[in-house]
């Protein structure tokens, strides 16, 4: 399906929607996609992003890119009128844009379903540990929402807990051998925004313990 059928698929899902009386707030938050590709929420344009994007085959190419509805629209550099090309998670391992970096994470559980794979922003990746924020949308919708996930090693990622209490129970199971970022976490003094920190500390301290203080049970 090329762009302009997906932009008209779009706009006739809204007007079928619309004519079986749906609230005038529900109608309020679907958006078709022509409008998403060109404004975001609050109605500011949204412009491609210049870039890098790495293929399943490793391959590394430059463009343009911008995420939609989990697909990634790219734009070659060199050509002024185009369509932009349209890849799934499948298709593309990573893509970066100055400090920004989005990579591809496989078999996400969230509480809408199982997906097999979506681009998510890395927020934290060392040790093993691979910190992500994946956003979700309803398909044919502009309703979203946004999940923060933990892969560890091969593991498949799970969802980080929001509420301050939960999370900090979730993040003691991983970094609660860690004696000052166990007291913090017991304390109270650490909350959510601090995912990538906690990580990052947890990382480097197992790298700079003496091998004889790591017992078998605690390696993470």
């Amino acid at each position: 399906m090329n762009f302009v059928s997906r932009c008209f698929c779009c706009l006739l899902t809204l007007l079928m929607l619309s004519s079986i009386g749906l609230s005038s707030l529900a109608q309020a938050q679907i958006v078709p996609i022509i409008m998403l590709l060109n404004a975001d929420r609050s109605g500011t344009p949204v412009e491609y992003r210049k870039g890098s994007y790495q293929r399943t085959n490793g391959e590394w190419k430059s463009g343009k890119w911008l995420i939609n509805y989990g697909m990634l629209l790219v734009l070659e550099l060199d050509k002024k009128k185009q369509d932009p090309q349209w890849f799934s998670p499948a298709e593309v391992h990573r893509f970066v844009a100055g400090t920004d970096t989005f990579i591809t994470v496989r078999d996400i559980t969230i509480p809408q379903g199982r997906i097999d794979a979506g681009y998510a922003q890395q927020m934290y990746l060392g040790g093993g540990y691979a910190l992500t924020n994946y956003v979700y949308f309803r398909p044919g919708m502009a309703v979203s929402k946004s999940y923060v996930l933990l892969a560890k090693g091969t593991q498949a990622p799970v969802i980080v807990p929001t509420k301050p209490r939960e999370f900090r129970q979730f993040m003691l199971s991983h970094v609660g051998d860690h004696p000052l970022l166990a007291k913090q976490l017991k304390g109270a003094k650490l909350n959510p925004e601090h995912a990538a920190e906690i990580l990052k500390s947890y990382v480097l301290w197992q790298k700079n313990r003496p091998a004889s203080a790591i017992e078998p049970n605690s390696q993470k």
